[in-house]
């Protein structure tokens, strides 16, 4: 059960509650400049959150998180394609419990 201000937002299953939020986040491990890619990643219109969260030699790996109700896999992959980065990690996490409640209690 969801609620929001003393009034029932959601009452349902985990699993059903996460199919209703389309926001989740990506994990991507490219070989680029850390802060160009980071740069760019952010710049994407459906991009929420993009953070730099470990660098291996020459490879280095982003959480790219979606505006609530987006899906980003499309524009992440784009972007990788232009810029031809080598891809090492393309993952889509699913929405998590705190981003359902975000997503279920925005005004």
């Amino acid at each position: 059960i969801i609620i929001n201000r003393g009034k029932i937002e959601a009452s349902d299953s985990l699993a059903n509650l996460e199919k209703r939020v389309q926001a989740g986040s990506l994990k991507v491990e490219v070989r680029a400049d850390p802060a160009q890619a980071l740069a760019k990643l952010r710049s994407l219109p459906d991009v929420s959150q993009a953070t730099e969260i470990n660098r291996a030699g020459d490879w280095v790996s982003f959480e790219v998180v979606a505006a609530p109700g987006r899906d980003i896999r499309g524009e992440v992959d784009g972007l990788i394609k232009k810029e031809n980065w080598p891809l090492r990690e393309f993952r889509r996490d699913k929405a998590r419990l705190e981003d359902v409640f975000v997503e279920l209690t925005q005004d």
